[in-house]
């Protein structure tokens, strides 16, 4: 543990080797000012919405350590084609929700919520990382996924790269990559990087290292 706090502290000039991430500004600004660092959850925001998200982080934490983090699966649609997407949904799942939302009483306003606001698509990846890179930030971290031309785009600026990974596969992927931090995260923190809890997964992590 003190091996790895030391060399976490020496990777980004944090003064204590932990992370504090949130979907809200304020969350992550106030880790990176407590002495961690404080991560920015944004891969559900717009291009624009990261661009005066990132700056206000800038402003706030001028040269402490801190990042955003994105989730750039494989497999995405190329485009961010609402239109394309929604025809293919089987219509017994659009009967499902439909028939939800009428026996429970919800309206549809007829807007998209917070996960289905835009198409997780590698032109929206894409877009998103561009508004990133242009602030050159101290750290990206990636939740699902390490696309090695994301990887790529963050070592040319000078960015740290974290991964999380919730399989030994994905530890090796991240490691051929280039991420300089892995991130064991089980089913038990969520469940979206796969089955296996933290408790197996970290000597796992560790021996495919």
């Amino acid at each position: 543990m003190m091996a790895m706090g030391a060399r976490i502290r020496e990777l980004l000039g944090a003064e204590r080797p932990v992370f504090g991430f949130g979907m809200k500004l304020e969350v992550a600004i106030a880790a990176s000012r407590a002495g961690g660092v404080g991560i920015w959850g944004c891969t559900r925001n717009t291009p624009e919405e990261i661009e005066e998200g990132v700056t206000r982080m800038q402003d706030a934490l001028g040269d402490l350590p801190w990042g955003v983090d994105l989730v750039i699966p494989a497999g995405m649609p190329e485009t961010n084609d609402r239109a394309s997407i929604e025809a293919q949904l089987p219509p017994d799942h659009v009967a499902f929700v439909d028939g939800m939302r009428e026996r429970h009483g919800v309206p549809d306003d007829g807007l998209p919520g917070l996960r289905s606001r835009f198409v997780r698509s590698e032109e929206t990846a894409r877009d998103q990382l561009a508004v990133v890179m242009d602030h050159r930030i101290p750290l990206l971290a990636l939740g699902v996924g390490s696309p090695t031309w994301a990887v790529d785009q963050a070592h040319e600026q000078g960015s740290s790269i974290v991964s999380l990974v919730g399989r030994p596969s994905h530890a090796e992927m991240a490691i051929r990559a280039g991420a300089d931090i892995l991130v064991a995260q089980g089913a038990d923190s969520g469940g979206h990087t796969g089955p296996i809890g933290t408790f197996t997964l970290v000597p796992l992590v560790v021996e495919a290292a």
